[in-house]
This record gives structure tokens, sequence and C-alpha cells, in this order.
């Protein structure tokens, strides 16, 4: 009579077993471990200071360009003042 219990056990077993094994393996590819990954590789200051800059460089050139001949204001283009809304 004890052969069924010890199989019932067995069986339990096996099913915690195979719950915990799905477990481990959900939360390795789970979207939030991926995510997490692929943050510090974007967010690193280089690549965000490099966006800047390049960034910063083609709004002075638009506002050289477009900006200071609409403003019909000579002295502002000869110091190169820029408009209170490109600075930051």
């Amino acid at each position: 009579m004890k052969t069924p219990q010890v199989l019932y056990r067995l069986a339990f077993l096996a099913g915690i077993g195979i719950l915990a094994c799905v477990l481990v393996f959900a939360t390795e590819i789970s979207p939030v471990r991926i995510s997490k990954q692929r943050t510090p590789v974007e967010a690193t200051p280089s690549v965000i200071s490099k966006k800047k800059r390049v960034s910063a460089a083609k709004r002075q050139w638009i506002v050289y360009k477009n900006g200071f001949n609409k403003q019909a204001n000579a002295n502002a283009r000869h110091r190169r003042i820029l408009p209170d809304d490109y600075r930051q």
C-alpha cells in the first residue's frame, strides 16, 4: 500500500521541479530582463553626448542660416546671439 503514496510524492516533486524550471526560463526570457539589458548599451554617456553635440551643431547651423536672415537685426547677426528658444 505504500507504493502509491511514493508515486504520488514523486509526481508532486516532479511537478514542482517542472514549474520551477518553467519559472526560471520564463524570467530569463522575459521582456523586462531584455529591456534592462539593452538600456545601458543605448544610454551610455558617450552616445548621448555625441547625439547632443550633433543636434546642437545642426540647430546652430539652422539658426544661423534661417533665423538671422528672418530677424532683420544686423547686430544680432554679427554677435551671433541665439534666440531664447534655442538656449537650454
